[in-house]
C-alpha cells in the first residue's frame, strides 16, 4: 500500500507541480493512511512538504541522523539517484511520540516543475525481519 500511494503521489507531482503539495495535506487526504503519511524532500535535504510537522517545511535536513547516526536523508537521496526508488530503514519518532522506534520508508524520485525530489512514505511496528528483506531490495 504505501509503495502505491508514494507512486501516485509522483503521478500527481510531475502533472501538478508544487501546487499537488495541498493534495498531501489535511485531515481528509488520501495520503494520511494508516498512521503515516506521504512528505517530500528535495535532493539537497530540504523538506519541501511535510503533512504533520508544518515547521520542518524548509528546513535543510540533509545532516540530520538517526539514533545510530544514520544520515538517513542521505540514505534516502542516494538511493533515488542511484535506483530511482526503495526502501530505507531508520529511527524515528512516531507521531506524538518523543522515544525513537525502528520505521522503514519507500522513497521514489520525481520531477516537480522541473526540480529533482523525494517522495517518501513510511511505517513503524514492522516485524525487524521483513524490514531486512524490504531493504536488500
Amino acid at each position: 500500500m504505501i509503495k502505491e500511494k508514494v507512486k501516485k503521489a509522483c503521478e500527481i507531482l510531475e502533472k501538478d507541480g508544487k501546487k499537488g503539495f495541498a493534495k498531501f495535506k489535511g485531515k481528509d487526504s488520501d495520503f494520511l493512511f494508516a498512521g503515516t503519511y506521504i512528505w517530500i524532500h528535495d535532493m539537497n535535504g530540504v523538506m519541501r512538504m511535510h503533512p504533520i510537522k508544518y515547521k520542518m517545511e524548509g528546513k535543510k535536513l540533509i545532516g540530520l541522523k538517526d539514533g545510530s547516526g544514520k544520515r538517513f536523508f542521505v540514505e534516502m537521496n542516494k538511493k533515488v539517484r542511484d535506483k530511482g526508488e526503495g526502501w530505507v530503514d531508520y529511527t524515528w519518532p512516531k507521531p506524538g511520540e518523543k522515544k525513537r522506534s525502528r520505521k522503514v520508508s519507500f522513497v521514489k524520485g520525481a520531477k516537480v516543475d522541473g526540480e529533482d525530489m523525494v517522495v517518501g512514505c513510511g511505517i513503524y511496528d514492522m516485524p525487524d525481519a521483513e524490514i531486512d528483506v524490504l531493504i536488500k531490495e
